[in-house]
């Protein structure tokens, strides 16, 4: 009876337990912390494999939907990016405000600037005269380029622009003997038709002048440029001349003005002393006089009592014409 009895209690026991993990709201604070024991026989029908292959297959998807996820922000900034620029873009860029800075931007020292002064020789119209004018407004806005139109020839004169000719020649003027004595550009005025037409600066070689009507081929202004260039002696280097007579051909000052920027020296008189110059060919210190003015008795009388014999300023002028020295008995 005593074992019956322990039997009843024992199945009385276990009836209250199951009861209790079966009831609602009744369940105990430890069967919901502690949940089901994991058992021996669960353990050992688990193997080591499946876990780390769920676990790649987790961090697969983990790292596509990272990847989703990037692409997504990007595309969103990538939209964003160009929802601005289409903002700040004009709709109309040639009616919208241009805004100038009042100050320069700093030149780049591998860059030069530019100074260009044109002069312009006789025989052009009114229409050639706008045009170079509207050159140097057009070229304004270039910061490395500074042109200006001038009226008198003077040392800042760096351009002389003729007169078209197919041949890139011009007539003998003052302003031609100017340029060559001077060593400037001496251009056509398709130069000027050119850099109007690209809105810029092209290279003048192509339109230098080749001479004039009395030396046609003699490419003066260009060896005269390039002699100026390179610091060569000038063409009338240790010459002293003083004039002798009036001058009809050129007045006296404009032919101290072209004999002084090729080098020579004026003397105010005879007295100028030879012995004070070391001297080059053709000749020293001598007169200067102007043939036309004087009759041929005039001539021959100078060329006798004087020594050395007297220039004729002809030569003068057919020297830097040529822009050698050529011999004095040759005219060109």
């Amino acid at each position: 009876r005593g074992t019956h009895e322990g039997e009843e209690e024992e199945e009385e026991g276990e009836g209250d337990k199951e009861n209790v993990g079966l009831g609602s709201g009744n369940t105990s604070r430890d069967s919901q912390v502690t949940g089901p024991r994991w058992s021996p026989e669960l353990r050992s029908q688990t193997k080591p494999g499946d876990t780390q292959t769920k676990l790649d297959e987790t961090q697969l998807k983990l790292g596509s939907t990272q990847t989703k996820l990037d692409e997504a922000i990007r595309d969103e900034i990538q939209s964003d990016v160009a929802t601005c620029n289409l903002a700040l873009t004009p709709q109309h860029p040639e009616k919208s405000p241009v805004i100038l800075s009042k100050r320069r931007p700093p030149l780049p020292k591998d860059k030069p600037h530019r100074t260009i002064h044109v002069i312009l020789s006789g025989g052009h119209c009114k229409s050639d005269v706008k045009q170079v004018y509207r050159l140097a407004y057009i070229l304004r806005r270039n910061p490395y380029i500074d042109m200006k139109v001038l009226t008198v020839f003077s040392d800042n004169v760096t351009h002389i622009v003729f007169p078209h000719d197919e041949q890139l020649k011009c007539s003998r003027t003052t302003k031609y003997l100017q340029g060559v004595a001077g060593g400037k550009w001496l251009v056509s005025f398709m130069w000027i038709v050119q850099c109007l037409e690209t809105r810029s600066l092209i290279s003048e070689a192509p339109y230098e002048m080749r001479g004039d009507n009395f030396s046609p081929h003699s490419n003066a202004p260009r060896v005269a440029r390039l002699s100026k260039t390179l610091k060569q002696p000038p063409l009338f280097t240790n010459l002293a001349v003083y004039f002798l007579g009036e001058m009809k051909i050129l007045d006296k000052h404009t032919l101290a003005m072209l004999l002084e920027q090729c080098g020579a020296t004026i003397s105010p008189s005879s007295t100028f002393g030879a012995t004070q110059l070391t001297y080059q060919a053709p000749c020293a210190v001598t007169a200067l006089i102007d043939e036309s003015e004087m009759t041929p008795e005039e001539i021959i009388k100078y060329q006798d009592t004087l020594d050395p014999p007297p220039l004729s300023v002809q030569w003068i002028l057919d020297c830097i014409s040529a822009y050698r020295v050529l011999p004095v008995d040759e005219k060109e």
